[in-house]
């Protein structure tokens, strides 16, 4: 079953990027495409939308330096993002 309001979107991402991150995997792709949902949910956009219009190649032609900045933006927003939801679940973190 695939989640389908952004806040589901939002969770099987964080999901995903911890999963990743735990198993020190490098799956660029998978890092691509939480990058994508997370900036696009960050600026408000409908995740469904634009989950279905993803397509990689809207990372063509971005600087390696402003990827890394980007990358490390996400991994700071998904912490911000997992500890406002261990509280909203009243989770101790």
């Amino acid at each position: 079953m695939s989640p389908t309001s952004d806040d589901a979107i939002m969770t099987a991402c964080l999901t995903r990027f911890g999963a990743l991150k735990l198993e020190q995997q490098t799956d660029p792709q998978a890092l691509l495409e939480i990058l994508y949902l997370a900036e696009r949910f960050e600026a408000g956009d409908d995740l469904q939308q634009a989950k279905a219009v993803y397509d990689p190649a809207v990372w063509k032609g971005v600087e390696p330096s402003d990827m890394k900045r980007r990358l490390i933006a996400l991994d700071s927003f998904m912490q911000t993002l997992a500890e406002r939801r261990l509280t909203a679940w009243g989770v101790p973190h």
